[in-house]
């Protein structure tokens, strides 16, 4: 099920290999302390200018076992809206160090970016 208001959509798989491009995008920032800490929101992935660009937030994830936050501050987890099989999906992961578009388990909490159509 699609998280997103109408004309919005989750990225596919497709839109977040176009996301980390350096051809396409060749400005790119890691702004931030990126220690693990739950009430710093301003750690995060800068694609573009502040004026004109796109800032991910390092948001973290909820965790499988018991639903918990993890990694604020320190990564950011974000779903696409492409399969990889039955029970896993792509997503764009990113660290203080990287950035890659990779496949998890679908029952994890990780963020979602809505974006207009």
């Amino acid at each position: 099920s699609d998280p997103c208001p109408s004309a919005f959509h989750l990225p596919t798989k497709a839109q977040w290999d176009a996301v980390l491009n350096t051809s396409l995008n060749p400005t790119r920032d890691y702004p931030g302390s990126w220690s693990i800490n739950s009430t710093n929101y301003s750690t995060g992935l800068q694609i573009g200018t502040v004026s004109n660009g796109l800032f991910l937030p390092a948001a973290g994830f909820r965790t499988i076992s018991n639903g918990t936050l993890g990694g604020r501050n320190y990564d950011g987890d974000y779903w696409s809206s492409t399969e990889f099989d039955s029970s896993n999906a792509w997503y764009l992961f990113f660290f203080s160090g990287g950035l890659s578009v990779t496949n998890y388990g679908r029952t994890s909490g990780m963020s979602v970016r809505c974006i207009a159509q």
